[in-house]
């Protein structure tokens, strides 16, 4: 700064501030940038496409599917022993 600690008026001190406020958020943005997908790979392990999601979630609806059915004949089972 060539002006040292003087800022000028209220307005010319607020866009100043203004200005270093954008400075240190596009900083904060580009280390988020940066940091970010890193931090969320190393805690997910493998990163993940929403392909891989959809084919886990049909792979959970089979299984629930066959855990269903096996409840169901467990059930039909259980009332042909007990008689009703």
């Amino acid at each position: 700064m060539h002006s040292g600690t003087h800022t000028g008026g209220l307005l010319t001190t607020l866009l100043y501030f203004s200005f270093v406020v954008v400075i240190l958020s596009g900083v904060f943005g580009l280390a988020s940038y940066i940091v970010a997908p890193r931090l969320l790979t190393s805690i997910e392990g493998e990163p993940l496409l929403i392909e891989d999601l959809t084919a886990r979630r049909a792979e959970l609806r089979e299984e629930l599917t066959e855990i269903s059915n096996q409840s169901e004949g467990l059930v039909a089972a259980k009332r042909l022993m007990s008689g009703h």
